[in-house]
Protein backbone atom coordinates (compact mmCIF):
# COMPACT_ATOMS: atom_id res chain seq x y z
CA UNK A 1 0.00 0.00 0.00
CA UNK A 2 2.82 2.38 0.87
CA UNK A 3 4.56 1.55 -2.41
CA UNK A 4 1.42 2.33 -4.39
CA UNK A 5 1.05 5.62 -2.56
CA UNK A 6 4.66 6.46 -3.34
CA UNK A 7 4.32 5.44 -7.00
CA UNK A 8 1.23 7.58 -7.60
CA UNK A 9 2.90 10.61 -6.07
CA UNK A 10 6.14 10.06 -7.95
CA UNK A 11 4.26 9.83 -11.26
CA UNK A 12 2.47 13.11 -10.53
CA UNK A 13 5.72 14.85 -9.56
CA UNK A 14 7.22 13.74 -12.88
CA UNK A 15 4.13 14.90 -14.74
CA UNK A 16 4.27 18.27 -12.97
CA UNK A 17 7.57 19.00 -14.72
CA UNK A 18 5.85 18.54 -18.08
CA UNK A 19 2.79 20.65 -17.24
CA UNK A 20 4.86 23.45 -15.73
CA UNK A 21 6.90 23.67 -18.93
CA UNK A 22 4.16 23.37 -21.53
CA UNK A 23 0.88 24.70 -20.13
CA UNK A 24 -0.28 28.16 -19.02
CA UNK A 25 -1.88 26.71 -15.88
CA UNK A 26 0.99 25.41 -13.76
CA UNK A 27 0.77 22.25 -11.67
CA UNK A 28 3.30 23.32 -9.05
CA UNK A 29 1.94 25.76 -6.48
CA UNK A 30 3.41 29.27 -6.55
CA UNK A 31 4.21 28.90 -2.85
CA UNK A 32 6.66 26.13 -3.72
CA UNK A 33 8.75 28.59 -5.70
CA UNK A 34 8.44 31.20 -2.95
CA UNK A 35 10.01 28.76 -0.49
CA UNK A 36 12.55 27.73 -3.14
CA UNK A 37 13.60 31.36 -3.53
CA UNK A 38 13.80 31.67 0.25
CA UNK A 39 16.12 28.66 0.29
CA UNK A 40 18.27 30.34 -2.36
CA UNK A 41 18.66 33.40 -0.15
CA UNK A 42 19.58 31.18 2.80
CA UNK A 43 22.38 29.48 0.84
CA UNK A 44 23.73 32.94 0.02
CA UNK A 45 23.85 33.88 3.70
CA UNK A 46 20.81 36.15 3.43
CA UNK A 47 17.37 36.10 5.04
CA UNK A 48 14.60 33.99 3.45
CA UNK A 49 12.33 36.96 4.16
CA UNK A 50 14.22 38.92 1.51
CA UNK A 51 11.95 37.02 -0.84
CA UNK A 52 8.69 38.96 -1.04
CA UNK A 53 5.67 37.02 0.35
CA UNK A 54 7.85 34.47 2.19
CA UNK A 55 5.68 33.90 5.26
CA UNK A 56 6.89 30.63 6.72
CA UNK A 57 9.35 29.49 9.33
CA UNK A 58 12.97 29.83 8.10
CA UNK A 59 13.28 26.14 8.96
CA UNK A 60 11.25 25.34 5.84
CA UNK A 61 13.71 27.28 3.68
CA UNK A 62 16.56 25.28 5.23
CA UNK A 63 14.76 22.04 4.32
CA UNK A 64 14.31 23.30 0.76
CA UNK A 65 18.04 23.92 0.29
CA UNK A 66 17.99 20.37 -1.08
CA UNK A 67 16.33 21.91 -4.16
CA UNK A 68 19.67 23.56 -4.89
CA UNK A 69 22.05 20.80 -3.83
CA UNK A 70 20.14 17.63 -4.78
CA UNK A 71 17.23 18.20 -7.19
CA UNK A 72 14.69 20.91 -7.95
CA UNK A 73 11.95 18.49 -6.82
CA UNK A 74 13.60 17.82 -3.45
CA UNK A 75 10.94 19.78 -1.55
CA UNK A 76 8.16 17.74 -3.14
CA UNK A 77 9.94 14.50 -2.26
CA UNK A 78 10.05 15.63 1.37
CA UNK A 79 6.30 16.30 1.28
CA UNK A 80 5.38 12.90 -0.16
CA UNK A 81 7.60 11.15 2.38
CA UNK A 82 5.70 13.03 5.09
CA UNK A 83 2.47 11.78 3.49
CA UNK A 84 3.68 8.18 3.68
CA UNK A 85 4.96 8.57 7.24
CA UNK A 86 1.59 10.04 8.20
CA UNK A 87 -0.17 7.01 6.72
CA UNK A 88 2.09 4.72 8.74
CA UNK A 89 1.38 6.61 11.98
CA UNK A 90 -2.37 6.43 11.36
CA UNK A 91 -2.05 2.64 11.22
CA UNK A 92 0.10 2.57 14.37
CA UNK A 93 -2.32 4.77 16.34
CA UNK A 94 -5.29 2.61 15.35
CA UNK A 95 -3.33 -0.54 16.24
CA UNK A 96 -2.66 1.00 19.64
CA UNK A 97 -6.38 1.52 20.20
CA UNK A 98 -7.05 -2.04 19.08
CA UNK A 99 -4.32 -3.83 21.01
CA UNK A 100 -3.91 -1.67 24.13
CA UNK A 101 -7.42 -0.29 24.55
CA UNK A 102 -9.28 -3.37 23.31
CA UNK A 103 -11.40 -1.72 20.62
CA UNK A 104 -12.51 -3.44 17.44
CA UNK A 105 -13.03 -1.72 14.08
CA UNK A 106 -15.38 -2.53 11.19
CA UNK A 107 -12.38 -2.43 8.84
CA UNK A 108 -8.63 -2.92 9.16
CA UNK A 109 -6.25 -0.13 10.16
CA UNK A 110 -4.80 -0.32 6.63
CA UNK A 111 -8.21 0.57 5.22
CA UNK A 112 -8.41 3.79 7.24
CA UNK A 113 -4.79 4.63 6.46
CA UNK A 114 -5.60 4.21 2.76
CA UNK A 115 -8.23 6.94 3.14
CA UNK A 116 -5.33 9.31 3.77
CA UNK A 117 -2.75 7.80 1.42
CA UNK A 118 -5.05 7.69 -1.62
CA UNK A 119 -7.10 10.80 -0.92
CA UNK A 120 -6.91 12.80 -4.19
CA UNK A 121 -6.80 16.15 -2.39
CA UNK A 122 -3.97 15.00 -0.11
CA UNK A 123 -2.04 13.69 -3.12
CA UNK A 124 -2.63 16.88 -5.10
CA UNK A 125 -1.58 19.22 -2.31
CA UNK A 126 1.67 17.41 -1.51
CA UNK A 127 2.71 16.87 -5.15
CA UNK A 128 2.08 20.54 -5.87
CA UNK A 129 4.66 21.31 -3.19
CA UNK A 130 2.62 22.58 -0.23
CA UNK A 131 4.11 21.99 3.20
CA UNK A 132 0.91 21.02 5.04
CA UNK A 133 2.01 17.38 5.19
CA UNK A 134 4.89 18.31 7.49
CA UNK A 135 2.60 19.81 10.13
CA UNK A 136 0.10 16.96 9.78
CA UNK A 137 2.91 14.47 10.35
CA UNK A 138 4.16 16.35 13.40
CA UNK A 139 0.68 16.36 14.95
CA UNK A 140 0.16 12.65 14.26
CA UNK A 141 3.58 11.96 15.79
CA UNK A 142 2.66 14.08 18.82
CA UNK A 143 -0.56 12.14 19.31
CA UNK A 144 1.23 8.80 18.88
CA UNK A 145 3.86 9.70 21.49
CA UNK A 146 1.20 10.85 23.96
CA UNK A 147 -0.66 7.56 23.57
CA UNK A 148 2.63 5.71 24.10
CA UNK A 149 3.33 7.89 27.19
CA UNK A 150 6.47 9.41 25.68
CA UNK A 151 5.62 12.84 27.03
CA UNK A 152 9.02 14.50 26.55
CA UNK A 153 9.21 13.57 22.86
CA UNK A 154 5.55 14.51 22.39
CA UNK A 155 6.23 17.92 23.93
CA UNK A 156 9.13 18.63 21.58
CA UNK A 157 7.15 17.51 18.53
CA UNK A 158 4.16 19.64 19.49
CA UNK A 159 6.33 22.71 20.06
CA UNK A 160 7.91 22.10 16.66
CA UNK A 161 4.47 21.76 15.03
CA UNK A 162 3.29 25.10 16.43
CA UNK A 163 6.57 26.64 15.30
CA UNK A 164 5.93 25.44 11.73
CA UNK A 165 2.30 26.60 11.64
CA UNK A 166 0.58 28.56 14.37
CA UNK A 167 -2.79 26.80 13.97
CA UNK A 168 -1.96 23.67 16.09
CA UNK A 169 -2.06 25.95 19.12
CA UNK A 170 -5.84 25.37 19.07
CA UNK A 171 -5.13 21.89 20.49
CA UNK A 172 -3.01 23.12 23.40
CA UNK A 173 -5.67 23.10 26.14
CA UNK A 174 -7.21 19.83 24.93
CA UNK A 175 -3.83 18.09 24.88
CA UNK A 176 -2.90 19.49 28.30
CA UNK A 177 -6.09 18.20 29.93
CA UNK A 178 -5.89 14.88 28.08
CA UNK A 179 -2.33 14.25 29.26
CA UNK A 180 -3.35 15.27 32.78
CA UNK A 181 -6.34 12.95 32.67
CA UNK A 182 -4.38 9.98 31.33
CA UNK A 183 -1.69 10.36 34.00
CA UNK A 184 -4.01 10.82 36.99
CA UNK A 185 -5.00 7.59 38.73
CA UNK A 186 -7.73 9.35 40.69
CA UNK A 187 -9.39 10.84 37.59
CA UNK A 188 -9.30 7.48 35.84
CA UNK A 189 -10.79 5.92 38.98
CA UNK A 190 -13.67 8.41 39.03
CA UNK A 191 -14.23 7.76 35.32
CA UNK A 192 -14.37 4.01 36.00
CA UNK A 193 -16.94 4.54 38.76
CA UNK A 194 -19.07 6.75 36.51
CA UNK A 195 -18.85 4.18 33.72
CA UNK A 196 -19.91 1.40 36.09
CA UNK A 197 -22.80 3.51 37.40
CA UNK A 198 -23.98 4.12 33.87
CA UNK A 199 -23.88 0.41 33.10
CA UNK A 200 -25.75 -0.39 36.32
CA UNK A 201 -28.33 2.35 35.90
CA UNK A 202 -31.26 -0.06 35.83
CA UNK A 203 -29.58 -2.72 37.90
CA UNK A 204 -29.60 -3.39 41.63
CA UNK A 205 -25.79 -3.05 41.65
CA UNK A 206 -26.28 0.70 41.76
CA UNK A 207 -26.71 0.62 45.53
CA UNK A 208 -23.24 -0.88 45.95
CA UNK A 209 -21.72 2.05 44.11
CA UNK A 210 -23.50 4.65 46.20
CA UNK A 211 -20.74 5.16 48.77
CA UNK A 212 -18.02 5.35 46.13
CA UNK A 213 -20.04 7.93 44.25
CA UNK A 214 -20.44 10.10 47.34
CA UNK A 215 -16.72 9.90 48.07
CA UNK A 216 -15.93 10.70 44.44
CA UNK A 217 -18.22 13.74 44.42
CA UNK A 218 -16.81 15.12 47.68
CA UNK A 219 -13.24 14.81 46.47
CA UNK A 220 -14.15 16.17 43.05
CA UNK A 221 -15.56 19.36 44.51
CA UNK A 222 -12.18 20.11 46.03
CA UNK A 223 -9.53 18.55 43.80
CA UNK A 224 -11.08 17.80 40.41
CA UNK A 225 -9.30 20.51 38.42
CA UNK A 226 -6.05 20.23 40.35
CA UNK A 227 -5.75 16.58 39.35
CA UNK A 228 -5.16 17.66 35.76
CA UNK A 229 -2.11 19.63 36.86
CA UNK A 230 0.16 16.66 37.45
CA UNK A 231 3.86 16.21 36.56
CA UNK A 232 3.08 14.78 33.11
CA UNK A 233 0.73 17.56 31.99
CA UNK A 234 2.99 20.27 33.40
CA UNK A 235 6.00 18.70 31.68
CA UNK A 236 4.09 18.66 28.40
CA UNK A 237 3.05 22.31 28.72
CA UNK A 238 6.44 23.63 29.83
CA UNK A 239 8.58 21.64 27.41
CA UNK A 240 6.38 22.28 24.36
CA UNK A 241 6.36 26.01 25.18
CA UNK A 242 10.12 25.93 25.67
CA UNK A 243 10.60 24.24 22.27
CA UNK A 244 8.41 26.82 20.55
CA UNK A 245 10.07 29.83 22.19
CA UNK A 246 13.58 28.41 21.83
CA UNK A 247 13.14 28.00 18.08
CA UNK A 248 11.47 31.40 17.89
CA UNK A 249 14.27 33.02 19.87
CA UNK A 250 16.93 31.43 17.67
CA UNK A 251 15.38 32.69 14.44
CA UNK A 252 14.58 36.07 16.00
CA UNK A 253 18.29 36.44 16.75
CA UNK A 254 19.02 35.69 13.09
CA UNK A 255 16.26 37.60 11.31
CA UNK A 256 14.76 40.00 13.85
CA UNK A 257 11.23 41.33 14.00
CA UNK A 258 10.56 40.42 10.37
CA UNK A 259 10.61 36.74 11.35
CA UNK A 260 7.96 37.29 14.06
CA UNK A 261 5.71 39.33 11.79
CA UNK A 262 5.91 37.26 8.61
CA UNK A 263 5.78 33.83 10.28
CA UNK A 264 3.09 34.45 12.91
CA UNK A 265 1.55 37.92 13.18
CA UNK A 266 0.75 38.22 9.48
CA UNK A 267 -1.44 35.11 9.65
CA UNK A 268 -3.27 36.41 12.73
CA UNK A 269 -4.20 39.77 11.20
CA UNK A 270 -4.39 38.58 7.59
CA UNK A 271 -7.50 39.60 5.66
CA UNK A 272 -7.37 37.98 2.24
CA UNK A 273 -9.53 39.90 -0.23
CA UNK A 274 -8.89 37.33 -2.95
CA UNK A 275 -11.60 34.74 -3.48
CA UNK A 276 -11.37 31.74 -1.18
CA UNK A 277 -13.74 29.26 0.46
CA UNK A 278 -14.31 31.42 3.55
CA UNK A 279 -17.79 32.76 4.14
CA UNK A 280 -16.17 36.10 5.07
CA UNK A 281 -14.21 36.64 1.86
CA UNK A 282 -16.82 38.75 0.02
CA UNK A 283 -17.28 41.09 2.97
CA UNK A 284 -13.50 41.50 3.26
CA UNK A 285 -13.29 42.07 -0.50
CA UNK A 286 -15.93 44.83 -0.42
CA UNK A 287 -14.41 46.45 2.67
CA UNK A 288 -10.93 46.43 1.16
CA UNK A 289 -12.27 47.88 -2.09
CA UNK A 290 -14.00 50.68 -0.16
CA UNK A 291 -10.81 51.47 1.76
CA UNK A 292 -8.80 51.54 -1.47
CA UNK A 293 -11.36 53.86 -3.09
CA UNK A 294 -11.26 56.23 -0.10
CA UNK A 295 -7.47 56.35 -0.12
CA UNK A 296 -7.47 57.06 -3.87
CA UNK A 297 -9.92 59.92 -3.39
CA UNK A 298 -7.88 61.35 -0.52
CA UNK A 299 -4.67 61.17 -2.55
CA UNK A 300 -6.37 63.00 -5.40
CA UNK A 301 -7.66 65.62 -2.98
CA UNK A 302 -4.31 65.74 -1.15
CA UNK A 303 -6.07 64.98 2.14
CA UNK A 304 -4.65 61.50 2.80
CA UNK A 305 -4.69 60.80 6.53
CA UNK A 306 -6.81 63.83 7.31
CA UNK A 307 -10.30 62.38 7.12
CA UNK A 308 -12.09 60.73 10.02
CA UNK A 309 -13.81 58.37 7.58
CA UNK A 310 -10.48 56.87 6.52
CA UNK A 311 -9.44 56.15 10.09
CA UNK A 312 -12.90 54.82 10.90
CA UNK A 313 -12.59 52.28 8.09
CA UNK A 314 -9.21 51.16 9.41
CA UNK A 315 -10.59 50.76 12.93
CA UNK A 316 -13.64 48.87 11.67
CA UNK A 317 -11.39 46.63 9.59
CA UNK A 318 -9.37 45.63 12.68
CA UNK A 319 -12.54 45.24 14.75
CA UNK A 320 -14.20 42.98 12.22
CA UNK A 321 -11.12 40.75 12.25
CA UNK A 322 -11.57 40.24 16.00
CA UNK A 323 -15.32 39.67 15.67
CA UNK A 324 -14.72 37.03 13.00
CA UNK A 325 -12.53 35.16 15.45
CA UNK A 326 -15.18 35.06 18.22
CA UNK A 327 -17.29 32.16 16.81
CA UNK A 328 -14.11 30.11 16.38
CA UNK A 329 -12.91 30.86 19.90
CA UNK A 330 -16.23 30.06 21.57
CA UNK A 331 -16.69 26.79 19.69
CA UNK A 332 -13.09 25.73 20.36
CA UNK A 333 -13.55 26.34 24.10
CA UNK A 334 -16.81 24.37 24.19
CA UNK A 335 -15.38 21.41 22.26
CA UNK A 336 -12.29 21.38 24.46
CA UNK A 337 -14.32 21.15 27.66
CA UNK A 338 -16.74 18.60 26.30
CA UNK A 339 -14.55 16.28 24.22
CA UNK A 340 -10.96 16.46 25.49
CA UNK A 341 -11.11 12.94 26.96
CA UNK A 342 -11.72 11.66 23.43
CA UNK A 343 -8.64 13.39 22.10
CA UNK A 344 -8.75 12.13 18.50
CA UNK A 345 -12.36 13.22 18.05
CA UNK A 346 -11.71 16.47 19.89
CA UNK A 347 -8.77 17.42 17.67
CA UNK A 348 -10.66 16.45 14.52
CA UNK A 349 -13.82 18.40 15.30
CA UNK A 350 -11.81 21.42 16.48
CA UNK A 351 -9.88 21.45 13.21
CA UNK A 352 -13.01 21.26 11.06
CA UNK A 353 -14.57 24.08 13.09
CA UNK A 354 -11.43 26.19 12.87
CA UNK A 355 -11.16 25.78 9.09
CA UNK A 356 -14.90 26.26 8.47
CA UNK A 357 -15.16 29.47 10.51
CA UNK A 358 -11.78 30.89 9.51
CA UNK A 359 -11.66 34.22 7.67
CA UNK A 360 -9.34 32.61 5.10
CA UNK A 361 -9.92 29.08 3.82
CA UNK A 362 -8.05 27.34 1.00
CA UNK A 363 -7.76 23.73 -0.19
CA UNK A 364 -4.50 23.27 1.73
CA UNK A 365 -6.36 23.79 5.01
CA UNK A 366 -8.43 20.65 4.39
CA UNK A 367 -5.28 18.57 4.88
CA UNK A 368 -5.29 19.58 8.54
CA UNK A 369 -8.41 17.56 9.28
CA UNK A 370 -8.02 14.91 6.58
CA UNK A 371 -5.03 13.58 8.55
CA UNK A 372 -7.20 13.16 11.66
CA UNK A 373 -10.36 11.83 10.02
CA UNK A 374 -9.07 8.21 9.70
CA UNK A 375 -8.64 8.20 13.50
CA UNK A 376 -12.30 9.18 13.99
CA UNK A 377 -14.10 7.08 11.38
CA UNK A 378 -13.60 3.70 13.14
CA UNK A 379 -15.38 5.01 16.24
CA UNK A 380 -18.24 6.80 14.50
CA UNK A 381 -21.76 5.38 14.34
CA UNK A 382 -22.25 7.14 11.01
CA UNK A 383 -23.45 4.60 8.46
CA UNK A 384 -21.49 4.04 5.28
CA UNK A 385 -24.34 5.26 3.06
CA UNK A 386 -24.82 8.44 5.10
CA UNK A 387 -21.08 9.04 5.03
CA UNK A 388 -21.02 8.75 1.25
CA UNK A 389 -23.90 11.23 0.95
CA UNK A 390 -21.99 13.70 3.14
CA UNK A 391 -18.84 13.21 1.07
CA UNK A 392 -20.73 13.81 -2.18
CA UNK A 393 -22.33 16.94 -0.73
CA UNK A 394 -18.91 18.20 0.38
CA UNK A 395 -17.37 17.65 -3.05
CA UNK A 396 -20.42 19.10 -4.83
CA UNK A 397 -20.16 22.28 -2.76
CA UNK A 398 -16.48 22.55 -3.54
CA UNK A 399 -16.95 21.94 -7.28
CA UNK A 400 -19.68 24.59 -7.45
CA UNK A 401 -17.32 27.11 -5.88
CA UNK A 402 -14.46 26.09 -8.18
CA UNK A 403 -16.66 26.50 -11.26
CA UNK A 404 -17.42 30.16 -10.52
CA UNK A 405 -13.80 30.75 -9.45
CA UNK A 406 -12.69 29.40 -12.85
CA UNK A 407 -15.04 31.80 -14.65
CA UNK A 408 -13.53 34.68 -12.67
CA UNK A 409 -9.86 33.80 -13.05
CA UNK A 410 -9.70 32.35 -16.56
CA UNK A 411 -12.76 33.73 -18.35
CA UNK A 412 -12.62 37.21 -16.83
CA UNK A 413 -16.28 37.15 -15.77
CA UNK A 414 -17.39 39.05 -12.68
CA UNK A 415 -18.63 36.16 -10.56
CA UNK A 416 -17.72 37.47 -7.10
CA UNK A 417 -21.34 37.36 -5.95
CA UNK A 418 -21.82 33.80 -7.23
CA UNK A 419 -18.59 32.75 -5.51
CA UNK A 420 -19.88 34.25 -2.27
CA UNK A 421 -23.18 32.34 -2.58
CA UNK A 422 -21.18 29.18 -3.24
CA UNK A 423 -19.13 29.91 -0.12
CA UNK A 424 -22.33 30.18 1.93
CA UNK A 425 -23.59 26.85 0.57
CA UNK A 426 -20.21 25.26 1.24
CA UNK A 427 -20.21 26.70 4.77
CA UNK A 428 -23.64 25.19 5.47
CA UNK A 429 -22.49 21.82 4.12
CA UNK A 430 -19.57 21.91 6.53
CA UNK A 431 -21.93 22.73 9.41
CA UNK A 432 -23.98 19.66 8.48
CA UNK A 433 -20.74 17.65 8.40
CA UNK A 434 -19.72 18.89 11.87
CA UNK A 435 -23.15 18.18 13.37
CA UNK A 436 -23.27 14.73 11.77
CA UNK A 437 -19.95 13.73 13.29
CA UNK A 438 -20.99 15.08 16.69
CA UNK A 439 -24.40 13.37 16.64
CA UNK A 440 -22.90 10.05 15.55
CA UNK A 441 -19.93 10.21 17.89
CA UNK A 442 -19.96 7.12 20.11
CA UNK A 443 -20.03 8.61 23.62
CA UNK A 444 -19.21 5.22 25.13
CA UNK A 445 -15.71 5.69 23.72
CA UNK A 446 -15.23 9.10 25.34
CA UNK A 447 -12.32 7.87 27.46
CA UNK A 448 -10.28 7.03 24.37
Amino acid sequence: MMLWGLLIRFVLITYSLYQDETMPVKYTDIDYWVVHDGATFVTEGLSPFDRNTYRYTPLLAYIFTGNLYVNIMWGKLVMILCDLAGGYLIMEILLHFKEKEGFSFPYSSQFYSAWWLFNPIVINVSTRGNSESIVSLLMLATLYCILKRRIILASVLYGLAVHFKIYPIIYSISLFFYVGYKHSRWLKGVAAIEKAEKAAKYNNKKKKLGNKKAVGENIRLKWYLLEYFNPSSITFAVLSAFTFFALGGFFYALYGWQFIYETYLYHLIRQDNRHNFSIYFYHIYLTTSQMAANITENVAAETLGNTSGEWMLVVLSKLQGLLMFLPQALLLIVTTLYYFKSITFCMFIQTVIFVTFNKVCTVQYFIWYFSLMPLVLPFSRLKFYDGMVLALLWFAGQLTWLYFAYLLEYEGQNTFFEIWLSSIIYFLINIVLILSFIIHNDTSLSQL
